[in-house]
């Protein structure tokens, strides 16, 4: 099975406890925690901290001050999304545009216009988008 590339865009503790530490823990032979991006840079280091308190104190996981730096140098198969609600479209619509397949915890939105365009990008991207009709 190919090594498949995740980004985490905001690191807060549900980022960490239901998406980060599980794929390294759970999926080593199939996923890589590559990056971590969070608009609060001092949140996603205390995150690796705090994932390598729980994984191996040498963890390797570039944390991110730039999105888009991000996701040039990473260039991730998946982006997991856990920002602030209001910002989940921003993330989501960026990811695909790059080709990225997206998983969003809840809500993947919060307005019509942000619906439409998550669909807009969903429908002109490369990216792998299960569960979309």
């Amino acid at each position: 099975m190919k090594m498949k590339k995740y980004a985490v865009v905001g690191t807060g503790g549900r980022a960490v406890s239901m998406f980060i530490t599980p794929l390294l823990q759970g999926f080593k032979n199939c996923a890589e925690v590559s990056g971590l991006y969070d608009s609060n840079h001092d949140r996603a280091l205390a995150a690796k901290r705090l994932v390598g308190q729980e994984i191996s104190s040498s963890l390797e996981i570039p944390v991110y001050e730039d999105f888009s730096l991000m996701m040039d140098q990473v260039n991730p198969d998946r982006v997991i999304v856990c920002t602030m609600d209001s910002a989940h479209a921003e993330y989501v619509v960026k990811s695909l545009k790059r080709g990225a397949a997206v998983f969003c915890e809840k809500p993947l939105c919060t307005t019509l216009k942000q619906v439409r365009g998550i669909r807009e990008a969903a429908d002109s991207s490369p990216a792998e988008v299960s569960g979309y009709p």
